[in-house]
Order: C-alpha cells, then structure tokens, then sequence
C-alpha cells in the first residue's frame, strides 16, 4: 500500500514537478557521448529500437538526490463530499525520490534515506514558501487511499498540526502520518 499526500489551498497552484536537477537530451546524444556502455543494456536497447533515430528525449540525473522532488497534480475535479479540507482547490502530491519521514538519527544510521528525505521536504516547504502569500495558509492531509473512498476514514485529531512556515525548521526531523492533518500558515 501507499500513503498518498494531498494538499488544498485557497486559490490556484502551479503544477508539476519541482526541484528536481535534471539535464534533458535524446538517447542518440546520451549513449554516444554521456554513457557509451547504456547502449549494451536491455532497456535503453529496447528504447533504441523503438526510437531508432535516437531524437526521443529523456532526463538523466546525475546523482540519486538530483532526481528527488515534489511532484503537484490537480487541482482534483471530484473530490466527494467527505474530506478533511477547508479550502477549495486540492491537489495530490507526491514525494518524487523520497519521503515526509525524517529522523535525526537516520543522519548517522541511512545518510542517504536522510539525504532523500530532508530533500524532500525542503522542496514541499520551498514550494509553500513560495506558492503562498505572507498570511495565506494551506492544508496538508495524508491517507492510505487514492479512489473515490481516499477520505471516508476521519483524521487522527489527536495528530492536528499547524505549520508556521515563517519559524518551521527540520532539526527536530519530521513525521507526517496517516490521517493527520496539518495546517501550514505563511
């Protein structure tokens, strides 16, 4: 199962995917000049043959955290009735690479799960920063499913957070959990 990760707000968001460092070139360019061995491999040589030209685009990361981001979808046309949301517009988001889990001690015992997902959650926390006005807020929200029943279950009250953006810091790490509600203020 997968946790799925939405978030409404008040008025229209910019979509797609952020923060991620990427360079973009065709598979010609890439398996002649960038990796010559990818052409032994049996996916690029499928892709190879499937774009025997080579002028098919594709995105290549230099290092695992490059390609971590966030990716924003919608805003949601049907939401249903039942949500935990105040504001109107809702989007899916989607941790891209890593996660909204972090422990300090992770730092010590899986630098690169930390390294991922720190990356994380500073580009969702940039993204707030810069997608919201001073005084604006959002509405985070986290549950196991993602079809027409994603917010039949209540939230865990009892995990209500709110989020000031202006003062939030990850050095106490940062766990957000099924069910739980977070309201972020700019």
């Amino acid at each position: 199962m997968t946790l799925f990760y939405y978030m409404a707000a008040g008025r229209a968001l910019p979509t797609g995917s952020f923060g991620k460092n990427k360079t973009t070139m065709t598979l010609n360019h890439y398996v002649t000049h960038v990796n010559p061995a990818a052409a032994d491999n049996g996916p690029m040589q499928m892709l190879l043959r499937k774009y025997p030209a080579g002028e098919q685009l594709m995105e290549v990361y230099e290092t695992e955290l490059d390609a971590v981001g966030l990716f924003v979808k919608g805003p949601m046309e049907n939401p249903g009735t039942e949500h935990p949301f105040k504001l109107p517009l809702i989007y899916e988001i989607s941790p891209e690479g890593g996660s909204y889990k972090l422990r300090p001690e992770w730092l010590k015992t899986q630098p690169a799960a930390y390294a991922k997902s720190r990356k994380s959650l500073d580009v969702l926390l940039d993204y707030l920063r810069s997608h919201l006005e001073p005084g604006e807020h959002a509405e985070l929200y986290a549950c196991w499913a993602n079809g027409k029943d994603r917010f039949e279950d209540p939230p865990k009250h009892e995990l209500d957070t709110v989020l000031d953006l202006n003062a939030f810091t990850l050095d106490e790490g940062f766990d957000w959990q099924e069910h739980q509600y977070i309201s972020v203020t700019r």
